[in-house]
């Protein structure tokens, strides 16, 4: 990837799903001396992973909401 278009990963709910599958796989595993989020470069918890995945939907949910609500016209199929 591109050194001006790395920062896009961090709008991507992928990647914040992909960190909890990843995270729910392997938490309780321990590996002589491997560190799979170090490794990986996760920086964020599972808890927060979750909130950035709420956040992205409330922020969907809010961006639709107000699309629909002052753009009826462009949405009637």
């Amino acid at each position: 990837m591109p050194g001006w278009s790395r920062w896009l990963q961090y709008l991507s709910p992928f990647r914040y799903g992909f960190q909890l599958i990843v995270q729910n796989e392997f938490r309780d595993e321990v590996y002589s001396g491997y560190d799979y989020q170090e490794d990986l470069g996760y920086s964020l918890s599972y808890g927060e992973n979750m909130l950035v995945l709420a956040a992205f939907g409330i922020l969907l949910y809010v961006f639709t909401f107000f699309l629909l609500k002052y753009n009826p016209d462009r949405m009637v199929a």
